[in-house]
This record gives C-alpha cells, sequence and structure tokens, in this order.
C-alpha cells in the first residue's frame, strides 16, 4: 500500500491525487503541485497562488488570477469514461460564476463539450457539463455549499464516449450518490488535453481555499464516498 496518502481511502482505479498539506505533493513553495498518483506537475498560472492555513488545514487561496494547469499523461486522468472527482474546499462567498476543474479541448470545442467542465455557481451550487451533441449535457448539485465551511464534493459519471446516454450523480460530505443530470447528448465525446484547477472557460475562482484534488478512472459507490470522507475529513476538524 502507498504511503503518501491515508491507507484508509479507496485506492482502486485512484488516478490523480493533489494534497496542499503532503510535503511530496506541494513542499510549501514554488509552483509546481505534484500529483503523488500520476506523478503529474501542476503549475502555478496567472498568478502565484498563496498557500494558508485555514482551521489547521494547508491549502491555497483562490485570488481571481491563479490556477493550476497540467499538461502531462492528461489521457490517465480519464474524465470521459467512467469517473469521480472528489475536491476539498473551504467556501467563501461567489458573486460570479467560476470554473473550478476542467479538461482543456483539443478539437476547438469549449471544455463543456468533452470530458468535463465545473462551475462554481454564486448560489453556492456546482454545475458540469459533458459531450456536445445534438447539445452539452448539464447537472448540478441541488443544493448550496455554504460559505466559510470546509466541504468535499464529490462528482461522478458514467461513460460517454459511446452513444449511450451518460449519467451523473453527486455527494456532499460523503452522503450516498444522488442523480441530478440531464443528459441531451447521444453522441460519443472527443477526449480532451490539459487539466485545469481554478480555472476555465467561466474564468478563474474568485475566492475560496483548494486543499485536495483527487480522481479516480471508476464510478466510486455509496460505500466507497463514504470511506473517503471518513479517512479524510478530521483534517478539516469535521467529525
Amino acid at each position: 500500500m502507498p504511503t503518501f496518502y491515508n491507507p484508509q481511502i479507496p485506492t482502486e482505479n485512484i488516478s490523480m491525487l493533489l494534497d496542499a498539506e503532503n510535503t511530496r505533493s506541494y513542499s510549501g513553495s514554488g509552483n509546481t503541485w505534484i500529483d503523488q498518483v500520476g506523478n503529474r506537475n501542476f503549475e502555478m498560472a496567472g498568478s502565484v497562488l498563496n498557500l494558508v492555513t485555514q482551521d489547521d488545514a494547508k491549502c491555497f487561496q483562490f485570488d481571481g488570477t491563479g490556477f493550476f494547469e497540467c499538461n502531462q499523461n492528461t489521457d490517465g486522468v480519464d474524465m470521459g469514461g467512467d469517473c469521480t472527482l472528489l475536491i476539498w474546499m473551504y467556501h467563501e462567498d461567489n458573486t460570479e460564476r467560476d470554473t473550478i476543474f476542467e479538461k482543456e479541448s483539443v478539437s476547438g470545442n469549449q471544455s463543456y463539450q468533452d470530458e468535463i467542465a465545473v462551475t462554481m455557481e454564486p448560489n453556492g451550487r456546482f454545475t458540469w457539463y459533458s459531450r456536445k451533441t445534438p447539445n452539452y449535457d448539464t447537472a448540478s448539485t441541488a443544493y448550496d455549499f455554504s460559505n466559510n465551511a470546509w466541504h468535499l464534493l464529490g462528482i461522478k459519471m458514467s461513460t460517454g464516449r459511446f452513444s449511450d446516454e451518460r449519467r451523473g450523480f453527486y455527494s456532499r460530505n460523503g452522503a450516498a450518490w444522488t442523480y441530478n443530470y440531464i443528459p441531451r447528448s447521444d453522441t460519443a465525446l472527443l477526449t480532451a488535453g490539459n487539466i485545469r484547477i481554478g480555472a476555465g472557460y467561466a474564468g478563474a475562482m474568485e475566492n475560496g481555499k483548494l486543499a485536495k484534488v483527487v480522481t479516480y478512472n471508476k464510478m466510486l459507490n455509496d460505500a466507497e464516498v463514504k470511506a473517503y470522507y471518513d479517512a479524510t475529513k478530521g483534517r478539516y476538524g469535521l467529525t
């Protein structure tokens, strides 16, 4: 069992793990955030994001300009097939739509027309999008993520690489998955490229603090997302 992350989290088909607290992932200075699963380097762009401490947890402070981007082995983080995205974030007031996670199109499409684009909405909800033809799929968390608090956002989708409908679910703080997805495409998606965290088609995250981003090339089940939450929540002062 690898030792660079909590051994209690699910590890099957884990494809990316970025952790602001782990010095093997971020040294505490510099511009590089290292993926502890795929050995990818995420470089800061736009501005240098400050590493801060919130409730004894180390995290990056969004500033409306800075974000992370990776162009290494991006196919290995396959958000076009069965996938799961987990983000630990301290939410702060958001007055505009901003992108928290996306894979950049390499085919001339918008990011939300290929594998995935995830947006933080001003009302505290997350929306996300995938595929293109005849229209892109759209999805949303069904309730707000409150400000000035730590939350675990979970998103999972079934494969979009065939003509069958893609299915999408969300989870907050390890709760059982809830289906809330509108499939509008009946055409296989195109593989996307660079991975961006904290910026994208809707702009850079204006505020909030980011601690951990994890992806899986599978759809975690209810027990697995709860296990992940239970194994990591203590760092953020949650019981």
